[in-house]
């Protein structure tokens, strides 16, 4: 008889708890794929808009070939996209600017990128400059080695990959129903059209301004900062 009321009594409690936890597993193990769905759509990586690099202007033929492969260099390793291939457009082209000067104490280099968007209209710019020890019987161009031009690559390509906008990929339209598209060919209420005004655009030349530059000593800070006015006036 025991037997008998212990088995009775395992029916009665242990199948129920048993099917609780078959039901709690299958939910973990739903939600478990449906969590890795969603965080598999949400690590998509966005890419930046695309850019094309001008030739860069002011300085040597083979310091501009060395810098210009520095900077596509430095810009892929910020995911940059870059576009190289002719045919293609780009949504941003950096344009670069340089002149070097020497002082008391060093070689330098300042350099200005701008950014201009398709129109040609100046979006953002880069300032910045690099220096070089003295070196008896050599200009200044000829001291920036390698390291020298990869720190002006590297910190441009820095401050491009954060300003650059992302583009994320766009999601699908979602069908509309039945009763939107009615509504949407029934004829809109007559308005008002309202009176155009003619818009005044501003005419004459754009100034442009070249600031000091800082952390020149000496008569360097007035050389570099004629040497860019020059540059960009030409």
């Amino acid at each position: 008889m025991r037997f008998k009321e212990v088995a009775r009594l395992a029916r009665r409690f242990l199948l129920p708890v048993l099917a609780l936890v078959l039901t709690v597993g299958l939910a973990g193990c739903a939600s478990g794929s449906l969590t890795g769905a969603f965080s598999g759509a949400s690590s998509k990586k966005t890419a930046t808009a695309p850019v094309s690099f001008a030739p860069i202007i002011g300085a040597p033929a083979n310091v501009s070939s060395q810098l210009s492969s520095q900077l596509l260099e430095e810009a892929r390793k910020k995911d940059i996209q870059v576009i190289t291939e002719h045919g293609k457009s780009a949504e941003y082209t950096v344009r670069g600017y340089l002149a070097a000067s020497q002082d008391r104490n060093a070689n330098k280099v300042a350099y200005i990128w701008d950014v201009t968007d398709k129109s040609g209209k100046r979006v953002h710019r880069i300032l910045g400059e690099e220096t070089t020890p003295l070196k008896p019987g050599r200009d200044a161009w000829s001291t920036f080695d390698e390291t020298a031009l990869r720190k002006i690559a590297s910190k441009t390509a820095a401050d491009l990959a954060a300003w650059l906008p992302k583009q994320a990929a766009s999601p699908a339209a979602a069908p509309q129903p039945a009763a939107a598209k009615k509504r949407q060919t029934a004829p809109p209420p007559k308005t008002r059209k309202p009176k155009q005004v003619a818009r005044r655009t501003p005419s004459g030349p754009i100034a442009a301004y070249v600031p000091a530059v800082k952390g020149a000593p000496g008569d360097g800070r007035k050389s570099l900062t004629g040497a860019l006015r020059k540059q960009l006036a030409s």
